[in-house]
């Protein structure tokens, strides 16, 4: 499933990419235009069966799994995994258009599908809160068909560093992944679309309809690059991080994906005990 919606989005692999949406001092260094995506379907494919290998194993009548979780390989496979929930949550194609920060608390969950086929990825995305130094826990997940993952990241608003993160596997298993000084890049910097380039993009105003809600929306809509078809965003300040939806319709593979908010709150709190 998921291969087969990266591969039509034509979204492009950046190694160790952690993508991360937030208040004021980290979405200048974030959201503007995010590098995207989980990868073509030969990466996401060999990443999912790298998992499968090195997941605890069943053993014993207990239930209890084996030594994997802890090692070097997972540890590994953990962090492509947080670079495949954090690349879905905050960017498509190269971009993210919303210019609303999180609120310390807040939180969104869309979801991501292919409408020829229903095929669907379920996301969601929290500024948890910061701490005395000033860096800002945020919270990714993600789930598609029985498999989720969860991701706790403090980060570096100054620099978009990643200092610490947590992560909760599909099996459960719940730890810290090493971050050190040659732990491959989690973050990079995206593009930044112009203000002017949105507002020449802007087709008009609609009242847009959502799980989480109706939303007066901005309406952009621009030229897919890569690919014919087109990319179309709803930007609204009521949402936190300023996305209600956006749409991509790739004219050369005949699909169109859309991703939509389906909640929100603001009672988002740690979930993996992160501080």
């Amino acid at each position: 499933m998921i291969r087969r919606i990266v591969k039509g989005i034509g979204i492009t692999w950046c190694a160790g990419v952690m993508m991360t949406l937030g208040c004021s001092s980290v979405l200048d260094k974030v959201i503007d235009g995010t590098v995207s995506g989980i990868g073509n379907a030969a990466r996401d494919h060999a990443e999912k069966k790298s998992y499968e290998a090195a997941r605890p194993e069943e053993s014993g009548s207990s239930g209890s799994r084996g030594s994997a979780a802890g090692t070097a390989q997972w540890h590994n496979i953990m962090i492509m995994q947080a670079q495949m929930a954090f690349s879905y949550a905050f960017a498509a194609n190269g971009f993210w258009l919303g210019q609303s920060p999180y609120e310390e608390g807040q939180w969104t969950r869309f979801e991501l599908k292919q409408e020829e086929d229903d095929q669907k990825v379920e996301f969601e995305k929290a500024f948890l809160t910061t701490d005395e130094k000033g860096n800002q826990w945020w919270r990714v997940s993600w789930k598609t068909g029985d498999q989720s993952f969860v991701y706790e990241g403090l980060i570096d608003p100054e620099s978009g560093s990643v200092k610490r993160l947590r992560a909760k596997d599909a099996d459960g298993t719940v730890g810290e992944i090493p971050v050190t000084e040659q732990t491959r890049t989690i973050y990079s910097e995206p593009q930044k679309l112009t203000e002017e380039s949105i507002e020449g993009a802007t087709v008009g105003t609609e009242q847009l309809q959502t799980p989480a809600g109706t939303f007066s929306s901005e309406h952009v809509q621009y030229m897919a690059m890569g690919m014919g078809g087109n990319m179309e965003w709803w930007l609204t300040p009521d949402v936190p991080g300023g996305v209600a939806k956006y749409l991509i319709n790739d004219d050369r593979e005949k699909r169109v994906w859309t991703c939509t908010v389906t909640a929100l709150g603001d009672d988002a709190e740690t979930m993996l005990d992160s501080y």
